[in-house]
């Protein structure tokens, strides 16, 4: 078994009901989980603890407890994370011996309890990065970060909130953003940010360099007498599902292939039609250096031809916008002036869907203080080609499977012994 390189250094409980007292549950913990995803503001999990001192009565559990988690990096001596959570729901109760049962516990953010607990109907003015960052600081006290981050192109805005809770309304406000090339932002929780939501452009992230560009990971068994070596902990993936991975006809349903965007503008009579095509949005990305020219394959068929013509010819999705005016004199509402890059938006997030695996390694290269690495991050993952045939070494690995991964969901499991990462990631380029 590898060691344990970051430990809980800290599980600090209190309740409402005992307001000048706190526990450290650290040496209680035998098991935790915490979860990230680029399409979730916020980080939640879960928490096995062995009571066997009582907690539920001393501590007059309820489900509605604050518990601040903070995690050490042993060889730095550093804090790498450190957050404040709400114990959402105690799930169940098991006796382990007479006198000791073990918990579990279900956590979330604070702020997202608190977000789960007001409804928003307000208007707000300026782009909308910014009225999202506005909701984040006003209603639930926490900060917007930009990692990766281009500006969007929607410009200012005026926009009414119908009803809506504090993430439910960013959460809605994201979807509208995109940058002037037409690609997507996500709004998301990171274990590493205290206090704090993250806020990345998918044109940015796919421009940024793997975090283990000098020591890719390698789906191997080449490590198995080296039990405890650094280079294993970086670099071994111990299992690799791949997710989804050719469904084409679920891609071009979705869009994912060629579509139709129609606009009627009900003043000026102008009814415009405009196709959109995964290969021009493709090619512009290499034209702009977002993805390697041989990467095309991997997003689609560009040979696919049906009928006579290329399949992203066809338009399998037709979407109609109506325009009738402008609300205000001075401002777009949410709805109007619908750019085409709504349409480039939901494209790319169509092929990033395409290429999915799901894989799971020790958390020392994702929780190590000089990397941190969090969804929205690129790693650089290499598979054994099938031919057992191959000669030389770069025949060794297969360069279809291979490639960079962009991190869209992460799952840090937390044990006495070894700390584990499952992942699941989109390939968004070629390296070999």
């Amino acid at each position: 078994m590898l060691s344990n390189d970051h430990i809980i250094s800290e599980a600090l409980l209190s309740s409402t009901a005992l307001p000048d007292y706190e526990i450290d549950l650290k040496g209680n913990i035998i098991g935790m989980t915490l979860f990230e995803n680029v399409l979730n503001p916020y980080v939640h999990g879960t928490i096995v603890v062995v009571d066997d001192f009582n907690l539920r009565d001393t501590m007059i559990l309820q489900g509605t407890e604050t518990i601040k988690i903070s995690i050490k990096d042993q060889e730095t001596d550093e804090v790498v994370s450190e957050k404040r959570f709400i114990v959402s729901n105690i799930e169940s109760q098991v006796a382990l011996t007479d006198n000791s049962d073990a918990l579990l516990l279900h956590i979330v953010e604070d702020f997202f309890f608190a977000s789960t607990l007001n409804r928003i109907s307000k208007s707000y003015s300026g782009s909308l990065d910014n009225i999202i960052s506005q909701i984040l600081d006003n209603e639930l006290s926490t900060k917007l970060k930009t990692f990766a981050y281009f500006p969007n192109s929607q410009g200012v805005r005026k926009v009414v909130i119908p009803y809506m809770t504090p993430l439910e309304s960013c959460m809605w406000l994201i979807k509208r953003i995109s940058t002037r090339e037409g690609l997507p932002f996500y709004l998301y929780g990171s274990i590493f940010d205290k206090n704090a939501v993250r806020i990345s452009s998918v044109n940015a992230l796919l421009r940024l360099p793997p975090v283990n560009e000098e020591f890719p990971a390698n789906y191997t068994g080449s490590y198995s007498g080296v039990i405890n070596s650094q280079k294993r902990k970086l670099t071994e993936i111990y299992d690799v599902k791949q997710v989804n991975n050719e469904n084409t006809i679920g891609m071009i349903e979705r869009a994912g292939y060629g579509s139709s965007y129609n606009t009627i503008d009900l003043n000026k009579g102008i009814n415009e039609d405009t196709h959109f095509s995964i290969r021009n949005i493709i090619d512009q990305l290499v034209i702009d250096g977002v993805v390697r020219s041989d990467y095309v394959s991997n997003a689609f068929d560009p040979k696919l031809n049906v009928l006579g013509k290329f399949a992203d010819e066809y338009n399998a999705r037709h979407i109609h916008q109506v325009n009738i005016g402008k609300t205000y004199k001075q401002f777009y509402n949410y709805h109007e002036n619908i750019e085409t890059n709504k349409m480039t938006s939901e494209i790319i997030k169509t092929m990033l869907n395409r290429n999915i695996i799901n894989f799971s390694m020790n958390s020392y290269l994702f929780l190590n203080s000089n990397t941190k690495v969090s969804v929205g991050n690129k790693l650089r993952l290499n598979f054994l080609n099938n031919d057992l045939s191959a000669e030389n070494s770069e025949a060794t690995f297969d360069k279809r499977k291979s490639g960079d991964f962009l991190l869209l969901a992460l799952r840090h499991d937390f044990g006495k012994t070894e700390n584990t990462t499952s992942a699941t990631a989109a390939k968004v380029d070629n390296t070999l």
